[in-house]
């Protein structure tokens, strides 16, 4: 399907005659893919040789989080950049605690069990809101049975930027949703397990990062992701950290 997708979309690109076609991530399937669109000029990485792919092509400094790989990437090609005011950050203190679970990568997932005693522990305080995915439909039904008090969000990816506008924190695993939540100036809470959350943590002021107490030594089937390390934290240390936080946000706003 994914392969179908992209054939399509690299016809469609053709008729379109391409000028400039860009690619972050230093990918040899993504300078490839950029290559099959014929654009006039392409920037990105040469790493895992996409010098051959791409008409620009710059050395990545891998240590660098993505965001920086691609602030510095833009530079090249004197792309003016909008200044990220730190006052675009905010909290809305009547706002519901958004739990985002859906994840499409099964190593990056924290179990159910794990959100559901979450949820109970941060009713005590604060209202709670669970985004429906295909992924959380399980979870949503196993709250319900339980009795417990919690909002429900569904909706487009548009819909979802409005209503989070309006939240005071959101909790999410390492995938698309904290990272749009901090762009859009929600304090983010996200769930890492054994990857290195210095690459790829959501850039938000007011973010923070809840991890492993120990360094992964589980066998995996993943150079970067471990399940069991993800499934290692409890959700009381959740709650703790994001309780704590919150307030620490809400005394400095």
């Amino acid at each position: 399907m994914i392969k179908k997708y992209r054939q399509n979309f690299i016809h469609l690109s053709n008729l379109k005659n391409i000028d400039l076609a860009i690619d972050f991530k230093g990918d040899l399937r993504n300078s490839w893919f950029l290559w099959s669109t014929h654009p006039k000029v392409s920037y990105g990485y040469n790493t895992t040789g996409g010098e051959y792919f791409i008409t620009n092509s710059f050395s990545m400094n891998q240590k660098d989080h993505q965001y920086i790989r691609a602030l510095t990437l833009i530079k090249q090609f004197g792309c003016k950049l909008v200044k990220n005011h730190e006052s675009r950050y905010y909290s809305v203190k009547n706002g519901c605690i958004v739990l985002h679970s859906g994840s499409s990568d099964l190593a990056r997932s924290w179990p159910d069990y794990h959100w559901k005693e979450l949820v109970k522990l941060l009713t005590t305080h604060f209202k709670v809101s669970l985004v429906l995915t295909k992924e959380s439909k399980n979870l949503f039904q196993s709250l319900k049975a339980e009795g417990l008090e919690f909002e429900c969000f569904e909706g487009s990816l548009t819909s979802f930027c409005d209503y989070i506008k309006n939240q005071k924190c959101l909790i999410a695993l390492d995938s698309m949703a904290g990272h749009l939540g901090s762009f859009l100036g929600i304090p983010v809470v996200s769930l890492f397990g054994s990857q290195n959350p210095e690459l790829t943590k959501p850039y938000n002021k007011y973010g923070k990062i809840i991890k492993p107490q120990k360094p992964c030594k589980h066998k995996r089937g993943h150079w970067r992701l471990c399940k069991l390390c993800l499934e290692s934290i409890p959700p009381e240390k959740v709650y703790g950290e994001v309780y704590q936080h919150i307030l620490h946000i809400e005394s400095n706003l």
